[in-house]
């Protein structure tokens, strides 16, 4: 089966964008991109670090960049694309990811979310990666840092807000997965069978 258009997921942190990504991306032997990925390599630098030292307003410019770039460059087949959680949200930002390919919108609720987080942002805070910075999910970890890593109410709240100022960006999306309560594989396969309904985009 043939993919015919880029296939882009979004969705906030947690979601599954990445894993989803490099799991289509093998499914249908193509290339995958993470957009955090790539604006780390081009900044020499984590995330973490980039949030700490020139802020978010500056991290945002560098995802509007590499937008510009997935959007400038030919590539000879369709590529699967993980966006950062809030790449889409820009004014624009979505239309131009639409136009770009197949958008795919990954949720869960914020409990589960959260759930799936917590121990991660706990053991980068408790290891003071990255100097004592905010580790994979900066905006996230903000929410918790000083708290109880015991209660998750806290970045539960976090992200409920996160939701409630981008879910109707996200929900704009060309497909739509809920990822509650499945592991990996169930995921994989729901989603390559409503890439099939909509004939691979």
């Amino acid at each position: 089966m043939t993919v015919r258009r880029h296939l882009i997921l979004v969705g906030p942190s947690a979601s599954g964008k990445t894993s989803l990504s490099r799991a289509l991306a093998r499914d249908y032997k193509l290339r995958q991109l993470d957009t955090d990925d790539m604006i780390k390599s081009r900044a020499g630098m984590s995330i973490a670090q980039i949030f700490d030292r020139f802020g978010e307003s500056h991290f945002r410019k560098l995802e509007a960049d590499i937008l510009n770039l997935l959007e400038t460059t030919h590539f000879d087949a369709p590529v699967v694309v993980a966006t950062g959680g809030g790449l889409p949200i820009a004014p624009g930002n979505m239309d131009r990811l639409k136009n770009l390919g197949c958008t795919i919108y990954l949720f869960a609720s914020p409990k589960t979310l959260a759930e799936r987080i917590q121990l991660e942002i706990g053991e980068e805070i408790s290891k003071k990666m990255d100097s004592g910075s905010q580790g994979k999910r900066p905006m996230l970890a903000q929410a918790v840092q000083g708290e109880g890593f015991d209660d998750a109410k806290k970045l539960t709240a976090r992200i409920q807000t996160l939701l409630s100022n981008r879910r109707t960006i996200y929900e704009q999306a060309e497909i739509s997965l809920d990822t509650e309560g499945k592991n990996l594989e169930e995921a994989r396969a729901d989603l390559k069978a409503l890439l099939a309904d909509k004939h691979l985009c």
